[in-house]
């Protein structure tokens, strides 16, 4: 029987919903797995979204496709996602036609500016209240006509469970994974809130991207280890170098 109070935690920080798909690629690891969502997510309640002269749809988050479809909104638009998880979402909620950009907003802009005209409609973006990058001003100076829908909210923890913090002090993190740079500020400040940001000097942190880096700069960490591109496999195949090196 393995020991799991031998083998290295990780802290997961994403929201509940999310975190499902995550835990089940860390499960077979070695690893002993702590959530910790910083993130709550809030879908807005509301009548579905129009979309009167539309010719698709744009999504930055797995999210995102949650709360337009519990707001009843229509699958037969072409979807344009950031990224495989994303599109793997609206693909499962049954929209008709799904194309993932397979990395950042930039990337999604440029396959937009590739499949679509300004002629064709406008573009809307069913978000969150808070959005990371310009995706909207760059497909405006692009000519298209972008609609941003907020339709839900991501409303950070106020503190950190008493077993985060313990495990902190106990020295049993060994890594911490971050996705969005908003989570890694937040992290920061409940960090320094309840007084463990010397205890993450020990901490890996891994990150989706430069970003997502930088936001997790405010936190003396070990290391800052960056995913090769941001996407959920490349951050697990960073994790396990790291893991690799711990059996060497």
């Amino acid at each position: 029987m393995t020991n799991r109070a031998a083998t290295p935690s990780i802290l997961v920080t994403r929201p509940k919903e999310d975190a499902k798909a995550l835990i089940s690629e860390l499960e077979p690891r070695n690893l002993n797995l702590l959530l910790e969502p910083i993130l709550d997510i809030k879908f807005v309640k509301g009548p579905a979204p129009d979309l009167a002269g539309v010719q698709g749809l744009l999504f930055t988050s797995a999210n995102g496709v949650r709360a337009y479809c519990a707001r009843g909104g229509g699958l037969a638009f072409p979807v344009f996602a950031v990224g495989n998880a994303t599109a793997q979402e609206a693909e499962a909620r049954g929209f008709d036609t799904v194309e993932s950009a397979a990395g950042n907003v930039e990337d999604l802009c440029a396959l937009v500016k590739v499949r679509c005209e300004p002629k064709n409609g406008a573009l809307v973006h069913p978000a969150g209240s808070a959005i990371a990058g310009d995706l909207g001003r760059a497909l405006c100076q692009a000519g298209f006509e972008y609609r941003r829908e907020a339709l839900y909210s991501a409303e950070k923890a106020r503190k950190l469970s008493q077993k985060c913090i313990n495990e902190f002090y106990d020295k049993k993190i060994k890594y911490a994974l971050f996705y969005s740079p908003r989570t890694a500020r937040s992290f920061g400040s409940l960090a320094r809130g309840a007084g463990i940001s010397d205890e993450c000097k020990r901490v890996s942190a891994l990150c989706l991207s430069e970003a997502v880096a930088m936001a997790a700069e405010s936190l003396p960490w070990g290391e800052i280890i960056i995913a090769d591109t941001p996407s959920q496999d490349a951050l697990l195949a960073a994790l396990d170098m790291e893991l690799g090196r711990l059996v060497q």
